[in-house]
């Protein structure tokens, strides 16, 4: 599996078993009349080891 493949599958987990708590935003800056791109956000703002986070997309792995 791709790292992209990866992170597909772990947003769509996000979205699946949290859907009060994340929710779906278009991508204008990343997306094609083609292929059209949404991130997930988190509603409410989470506080991460590597500080507080509103993207999903954007998740830094902890040391």
């Amino acid at each position: 599996m791709s790292l992209r493949e990866q992170k597909s599958s772990w947003q769509a987990t996000l979205f699946r078993e949290f859907p009060e708590q994340v929710y779906l935003h278009f991508d204008q800056e990343n997306s094609t009349a083609e292929d059209k791109l949404y991130s997930v956000r988190f509603k409410t703002p989470v506080q991460l080891t590597t500080g507080i986070q509103s993207n999903a997309e954007h998740l830094s792995e902890s040391k």
